[in-house]
């Protein structure tokens, strides 16, 4: 997985077009294309390779970057369904730091967030929905 991200890295850095030759499967061509491509986590961690060279570093700045967007996400997301700046906080943390989130370390780099926050964007969506039409059905169990 570092591999990866660390090529992506690497290939921003020095030559964007050969992205997809990859330094595996040596001598087939546009071997990126044989696994995971990452490109987003290779795209944040860019500018640490960029700056200091280090393929470890880069992707230890990716990793941690991926928990702070995934944190920032589901932040504002709570804060426009719920209007409540606390409990969009307390969402944000929650998420951002869930042993769930740890567990699925590698999609949650892959898209700083995106497939998990959209689904968990959209259970919350329906329970809201839920909450708010039997609110106004006169439900007594709301």
């Amino acid at each position: 997985m570092q591999w990866v991200v660390s090529w992506v890295a690497h290939a921003l850095t020095t030559d964007p077009a050969g992205l997809f030759q990859a330094n595996i499967f040596y001598p087939h061509r546009q071997t990126l294309t044989y696994s995971e491509a990452n490109i987003v986590a290779g795209a944040i961690a860019a500018p640490v390779y960029w700056l200091t060279g280090n393929p470890f570093a880069a992707h230890t700045f990716a990793v941690l970057a991926s928990f702070v967007l995934a944190g920032l996400g589901m932040y504002y997301l709570a804060r426009y369904l719920t209007g409540d700046w606390r409990a969009a906080a307390i969402a944000g943390i929650s998420f951002a730091f869930c042993p769930y989130a740890f567990a699925k370390l590698l999609q949650i780099l892959q898209g700083g967030g995106g497939p998990d926050v959209s689904f968990r964007a959209y259970l919350l969506t329906c329970v809201r929905r839920l909450h708010i039409d039997r609110l106004r059905a006169g439900d007594p169990t709301e």
